[in-house]
């Protein structure tokens, strides 16, 4: 908030640079007996700093130009809570800000009113969630249910289990056929949290099969397994076997106890700094959002990658250990920030690499992982980024597939194999823009000859020497290169030239300097041109294009630029 003010000012003394994150190193020696560390990160709070003076400087001329305007328009001396509201929502403007900025211009602006809208926004965003959320958030039969379920499937990926309670479409029953949602006493299924999806696997007996498609958390720490009936009837007091899916456990697992690595390794690799910022673990893929301020270059994510591949090559033992949350705080184990925990928390610890609190699914040795490969970066906001990977099989056909692809481009290129392959693309690509080149002189030269062809259908107008040609095979581009060229040679030429293609017209003029003087102007005479075909355009006197969408009424527009140059 300082920070942004701060800036605000700068823009109103006409400094349009960044300039507080110069201050920095300044702000470090003042505070140096007190945040001795301040002095290990100017490097990168100086780039926090500078990013968000230039995200914020974009955000306030956008923001400020509205608010300008609803300033102009305020009535009774008082600016509309929705309006601050906006400004707040869609352009980042503290609810501070909007008020300093209309005080200084005799307004007031209503807490109360902005609060309000705040609320709604908390209401619409509630009334979003998905149909799982709300069943578990809001069904009165489930969350009147109390019984405690155990989660015992960390070691095992089979057991046994009672069911202590079925649900049909929100309601307790007592026997269920077709689709709805088994509770049991204990079970091997993972429900869906932090991040990583649930199992899915059969429930099973001599009498009922049962797919169990995904499993949630209850509002009573439940495991919520929804369920299809396959075969027989399933009723309360069941005994059952449960299997989850092992092989999708196994990749999900995979892929989970990867993140981990991978947050580890930005840390080396773009500073201390990296959080977490969501995440998606599954069988296929893994996806890991995290805080940062500027895109990860090439180099950077190919380090990344080669220090979380060099974890798994080094087999590091994983360990899980339920700890007091103090003890675990104390051990230095990552947390998320704004996570809540109980009184203990479950530690995974991945040798020298890693140690976050996590109650996800791990595997027992980094080396099960088997290899990591980094499929996608991208931002998904002003200072939030995301990477995508696979592992194990999967991350192996993705390097398979890009060996593929360099095959078949040495296939292309003739080569006989892969080797070398970026030295050949260099030398292909040098080739083709010397080719380019000489293709560009080429194309000059015939667009010279054609000029000198062209300036013979010259006639006089009012004074002025004047072409208007209808052209064909030749682009708008080429057009005003040769109009350019044409209006330089001769300074009182009028050049206007127009192309028809699918009754489309495009129009484009040149005017040679003295022209010019004499009040000939090639943007008015290609925006009338184009008008009087339904369509707009224009430039400047000199030189200029536009286009119409009715190639019927080109005889009039013609006429209407004869008429134009004669009248001036």
């Amino acid at each position: 908030r300082v920070l942004r003010r701060a800036a605000r000012y700068g823009l109103k003394l006409g400094i349009d640079e960044p300039f507080l994150y110069k201050l920095v190193p300044v702000v470090n020696e003042v505070m140096k007996d007190f945040y001795p560390y301040l002095q290990e990160h100017t490097s990168m709070n100086e780039k926090l700093i500078k990013n968000e003076e230039e995200t914020f400087k974009k955000t306030l001329k956008v923001g400020q130009s509205m608010l300008d305007e609803e300033i102009k328009n305020a009535k009774d001396g008082k600016l509309g809570g929705d309006v601050v509201f906006t400004l707040y929502d869609t352009y980042g403007f503290p609810f501070e800000l909007t008020q300093e900025i209309a005080e200084e211009n005799g307004l007031t602006i209503s807490r109360e009113e902005f609060d309000a809208h705040m609320q709604e926004q908390k209401e619409r965003a509630r009334n979003a969630r998905n149909t799982k959320d709300s069943f578990n958030a809001q069904n009165e039969a489930l969350m009147n249910f109390t019984t405690p379920s155990k989660f015992v499937g960390y070691d095992t990926l089979a057991c046994s289990g009672q069911v202590i309670a079925l649900f049909k479409e929100g309601e307790m029953v007592d026997s269920l056929q077709g689709e709805g949602e088994v509770i049991f006493d204990q079970t091997c299924f993972y429900a869906e949290s932090g991040g990583q999806v649930a199992d899915t696997g059969v429930i099973e007996n001599e009498e009922v099969k049962a797919d169990v498609v995904d499993v949630q958390k209850t509002r009573n720490s439940q495991h919520l397994l929804k369920v299809i009936v396959q075969e027989g009837t399933l009723h309360t007091g069941d005994i059952l076997e449960q299997k989850v899916d092992a092989k999708r456990r196994m990749k999900t697992t995979a892929n989970h106890s990867c993140t981990h690595l991978l947050q580890s390794a930005l840390k080396k690799v773009l500073g201390e700094h990296i959080q977490q910022a969501g995440s998606f673990v599954g069988p296929d893929y893994l996806r890991f959002d995290f805080r940062h301020f500027e895109k990860i270059t090439p180099e950077q994510l190919h380090e990344v990658e080669a220090i979380v591949n060099s974890y798994i090559e080094n087999a590091y033992p994983v360990t899980k250990e339920i700890m007091a949350i103090e003890d675990a705080k104390k051990s230095g184990a990552t947390a998320l920030f704004n996570e809540k925990y109980g009184d203990t928390v479950r530690v995974v610890t991945m040798g020298d690499a890693s140690k976050e609190f996590c109650a996800g699914t791990h595997v027992n040795n980094t080396s099960a992982i088997g290899v990591c490969k980094i499929i996608g970066e991208e931002s998904i906001g002003s200072d939030s980024r995301r990477i995508s990977a696979k592992t194990g099989f999967a991350a192996y056909q993705e390097f398979a597939n890009e060996h593929q692809q360099l095959e078949t481009i040495a296939d292309a290129l003739k080569q006989k194999s892969i080797k070398a392959i970026d030295q050949k693309v260099i030398s292909t690509m040098d080739s083709y823009k010397e080719l380019q080149k000489e293709a560009e002189k080429m194309n000059n030269q015939i667009l010279s000859l054609k000029s000198n062809e062209w300036i013979k259908d010259q006639e006089e107008i009012n004074g002025f020497q004047v072409l208007i040609k209808a052209i064909k095979n030749l682009d708008g581009k080429a057009m005003k290169e040769i109009a350019a060229d044409l209006k330089g040679k001769d300074a009182n030429l009028i050049v206007f030239f127009y192309a028809i293609n699918n009754d489309k017209v495009v129009f484009v003029s040149g005017v040679g300097k003295e022209a010019i003087a004499k009040k000939a102007n090639a943007g008015t005479l290609v925006k009338s041109a184009a008008q009087i075909c339904k369509g707009n355009g224009g430039g400047k006197p000199d030189l200029a294009q536009a286009g119409g969408k009715d190639a019927s009424m080109i005889q009039e527009a013609i006429d209407f630029v004869k008429a134009s140059i004669q009248s001036l």
